[in-house]
């Protein structure tokens, strides 16, 4: 393929043919992003790439979530490409544990909105409850995790228990474990 055609197909070349306005603001912007990164100005959020990673303290002690269903099944998902999966039923367990048990159905998220946020901007206020979790919400969790478990596993969940295991790693290597807690216990006969 010869160089002029390469040209002619590209995104830059097409904006500049069609719309003169916006080809002139991207190269701006593109521009000025990179060169606001390059003398690390912090310009926009969007394109700061230290905000998402910050360091994390060292510690040898985890905290892990293990999810057993039908009394002796273990939910494993072990294959990387299907993260968001575990994503999926991972993280809503998580905040429901985390809300519902451990802070005794204090949700912090809501607390922030109405008493912070909501109060330096009082025209959001009549809003601010749609986007917060409502307590029939978390009263219906249970049993829709039940259901959206049975889909993932691919057969029918009954029971659920929710396993929080503390664990530290050995100078060798190895896992030892410190202790195992029931945080949670999902039946579907009792829903």
């Amino acid at each position: 393929m010869q160089r002029s055609h390469i040209w002619k197909d590209s995104y830059w070349y097409r904006t500049y043919k069609t719309n003169r306005f916006l080809f002139v603001f991207v190269v701006l912007f593109f521009v000025c992003s990179l060169g606001s990164n390059l003398i690390k100005l912090e310009t926009t959020p969007f394109f700061v790439w230290r905000m998402y990673s910050a360091k994390l303290p060292e510690t040898n002690q985890y905290t892990v979530q293990e999810i057993w269903y039908n009394q002796n099944k273990l939910v494993v998902i072990p294959n990387t490409w299907q993260e968001s999966r575990k994503l999926m039923i991972f993280d809503p367990l998580h905040l429901y544990i985390h809300t519902q048990i451990d802070q005794k159905g204090n949700y912090s998220f809501k607390n922030y909105l109405l008493e912070n946020w909501g109060q330096r901007h009082p025209a959001f206020l009549p809003v601010l409850p749609q986007l917060t979790i409502q307590p029939d919400q978390w009263s219906r969790f249970p049993g829709w995790f039940l259901s959206y478990l049975s889909k993932q596993v691919g057969e029918e969940v009954d029971e659920v228990h929710v396993l929080r295991k503390q664990v530290e790693y050995q100078k060798n290597g190895s896992l030892r474990l410190i202790s195992v807690d029931t945080v949670l216990y999902i039946n579907r006969s009792t829903l």
